[in-house]
């Protein structure tokens, strides 16, 4: 189903100040999935950036090969379409790659505040019913650790902020 979004012309922002390049309506495919919509951007602007964090730039393309590859580790780990994943990390771009990484699969994200307390994050965990967490090495011993005891994980998956500076070593690692 597409619908058309058309930019309300009457408001302030809208006269002068309005990007010649930025259209006035946009035709929005509620049938896309985010894995397309990455796809999408790939195919448009695959070698301009997608994320830039602490001075490190990933282009689409890279974003996409990176989502794709997390995608294929949690398939092997089991995940499946409807399967919740927890992720427990910061804004970073190790978030990004797991977001897309799941939407490929069909995986549900549910982001876990990083300033949580143990029993804040387990109840979040009840309420959803997340199996899989990936969480910043920084945080889970002293957040996640602690509540491992109190949930059945089928998979506790870590990494850090200065994984390449691009995201997901620790699981890339894993994959070859």
């Amino acid at each position: 189903m597409v619908v058309k979004y058309i930019v309300d012309e009457s408001r302030p922002f809208f006269g002068k100040f309005w990007p010649n390049d930025v259209p006035h309506q946009l035709d929005i495919d509620f049938s896309m999935t985010m894995g397309d919509l990455l796809d999408r951007a790939v195919k448009n602007w695959g070698d301009d950036p997608a994320i830039w964090f602490l001075d490190t730039f990933v282009t689409y393309k890279e974003l996409e090969d990176k989502a794709n590859r997390f995608a294929t580790y949690l398939d092997s780990i089991g995940v499946k379409k409807g399967d919740v994943v927890a992720l427990h990390l910061p804004n970073c771009i190790q978030y990004v790659i797991a977001y897309y990484g799941c939407a490929k699969i069909g995986a549900i994200v549910t982001g876990i505040n990083p300033t949580y307390k143990p029993l804040e994050i387990l109840h979040q965990l009840k309420l959803t019913g997340a199996k899989y967490i990936l969480a910043l090495d920084a945080l889970y011993y002293n957040f996640v650790k602690p509540i491992e005891s109190k949930w059945e994980f089928k998979k506790v998956i870590w990494t850090n902020l200065v994984d390449e500076a691009s995201g997901m070593s620790s699981v890339l690692k894993l994959l070859g």
